[in-house]
């Protein structure tokens, strides 16, 4: 999968996600999906994650919570 392809899946999910969840802030989803995380209790910094690997670890998370 390309990074395009992967954005814009990860931003199905996002988009799923607010429309099952309308009481939850937008950080909150974010963190409740994976793509924000902590490590030790510093927040994991991910900036050059690439997308494919972002949308493995909301897919990990989502199994993992349901």
């Amino acid at each position: 999968m390309d990074r395009y392809s992967a954005n814009k899946k990860i931003l199905d999910i996002i988009a799923k996600s607010i429309d099952e969840n309308h009481d939850m802030r937008f950080i909150q989803i974010l963190w409740a999906l994976g793509i924000i995380n902590s490590k030790n209790d510093i927040i994991e910094d991910r900036f050059y994650e690439e997308s494919e690997e972002t949308l493995k670890k909301i897919n990990t998370e989502f199994h993992k919570n349901t």
